[in-house]
Formats: C-alpha cells, structure tokens, sequence
C-alpha cells in the first residue's frame, strides 16, 4: 500500500526574534509549510502516477472491457425482447412496459471531456532532476502557502508556471524558474502590538494545520481508491513473474467470447 513518506530533514533556519513566543510560532509555521509543501507534491506524484498507469490499463484493458459492456447489454436487450415476445404472444395480455429500459435511460450518465496528454517521456536521471526542482519550487511559490491574499496573488502565476513545466518534463524551464530571482516588493504586515503580532502568527499556524489536514486527506482518499489498488497488486503481481493487466484481458476476452456465442444462439 501507497504510504507518505516521514520526512525528518529540516528546512532552512529561521532568526529567531528577540521575543521567544514570537520565535516559537514563527519555528512553528515554517515546519508547517514545508509539511505541506511536501504533502502538494506526494499528491501530485501520485495523481500524476495513478493517471499513467490509467492510460496504460485504457490501452490493453479498456478496449476489451467497453466491448463487453456493449456485448452484455447486447444479451440483456435480447432477453428482454424474447420476454416482450413471450408476454405478448399470451392471450388478453396487458399492454408490455419495460420499466428497466425506462430506468435506464433516465439516470444513465455518461461522463465527457478529453483525458489530459500524457507527459513525454524522459531517462529516468532527468526525471529525477525534475522531481527534485519541483519540490523546490512548490515550496517556495504555492499559494496555499502564502499567509495573505497579496502574497496568494504573487505566487499564484509563478506556480501555473512551474506546473507547466513539470507537466511537459520541460527540465530547462524548471532549471530556469529555479534560478530566477524574485521581484517581489510586497509590503511587509505592520503591527501596532505584540499581541497583535501574535494573534496573526496563530491563525496562520491554525490555517496551514487545516491545509495539512486537507492534504492528507485527499492523500488517504486517493490511497485508498481502487484505482490505485489495482496499481500495486499489478506492480505486486509483476514482481512475481505475472502480467496481472493481461489476466485481466484475458478473462474479460474470454466472457466476450461466451457472449457473442449467446447473441448468435438467440
């Protein structure tokens, strides 16, 4: 099972202020935000890993598994219009409804919209490179990390950016982003009090406590998905000599198989 990994490398050091509870939650938020930046990026890792191995099971499962959909909706109908005939052929027989085609058609929902391209393919010491700068970066310019709509603003472009790059394995632009320096010119938040000062470091605390939540939710959710049960037993399964993606197409081709010999016998 998928499982993020505990991270216990520390991130650069922060000058304390001469105030230690000042110091304290300023220690504090600056662990907080790169727990989360570190939780973005496992959840992109992983989204970005599960859609892969989703285009590889579309291209040797999904062809085989939408013609038997279409195949046992095939037998069904045939059934259902040898039971009309049935019906029908009895004497003072009340007028067939078939309430299951009435459901069906009904509630049917059939999703739309183009998968997204899949990212080009790079030697794996590229994808490494690529990996690492991504983490950087998200660190350093993902809005959710920003203590205030202003910041949020700054950064949020500069993020668009890098998940471009990363999407299109585009390591000279990330190499690019990296390097480039930061024109921010962002007024820094004046407090008239001590308290004050503090009051806001604590709902910033509070605020990346609730992102890490979420983000370790979506994280569990996606963990726990089929999709990506499917994903290790196939990785557990070729570990073990075993083509667990051709199993499954063979077992689905061989129902087809059984199928299509009932159309032709009804």
């Amino acid at each position: 099972m998928f499982r993020r990994k505990t991270r216990n490398t520390p991130g650069p050091r922060a000058v304390t202020p001469a105030d230690p509870e000042v110091g304290r939650l300023q220690a504090e938020i600056g662990a907080k935000q790169r727990e989360a930046a570190e939780l973005e990026s496992d959840l992109v890792e992983s989204q970005e890993s599960l859609a892969a191995f989703e285009r590889e099971f579309e291209a040797r499962v999904g062809i085989y598994a939408r013609r038997l959909t279409e195949l046992r909706a095939q037998v069904e109908s045939a059934h259902r219009a040898a039971f009309r005939r049935m019906w029908e052929s009895r004497p003072h027989a009340p007028p067939y409804v078939d309430v299951a085609e009435q459901f069906r058609r009904a509630w049917q929902h059939t999703p739309t919209g183009e998968p997204p391209r899949p990212p080009r393919d790079v030697p794996a010491e590229v994808e490494a490179q690529i990996k690492i700068l991504y983490r950087d970066l998200a660190r350093r310019y993902h809005p959710d990390l920003a203590p205030d709509e202003a910041e949020r603003e700054w950064r949020t472009p500069r993020m668009a950016a890098v998940n471009v790059a990363y999407a299109a394995r585009d390591l000279t632009t990330l190499q690019a982003l990296a390097m480039a320096q930061d024109d921010v010119s962002l007024p820094a938040p004046r407090f008239d009090t001590r308290a004050a000062l503090i009051a806001s470091l604590q709902r910033e605390s509070a605020r990346l406590e609730e992102l890490i939540a979420r983000l370790e939710k979506e994280l569990d959710s996606l963990t726990n998905s089929p999709a990506l049960q499917l994903q290790l037993d196939a990785k557990l399964a070729r570990r073990a000599g075993r083509d667990l993606l051709g199993e499954i197409a063979g077992e689905i081709q061989r129902e087809i198989e059984y199928l299509e010999s009932e159309l032709r016998r009804s």
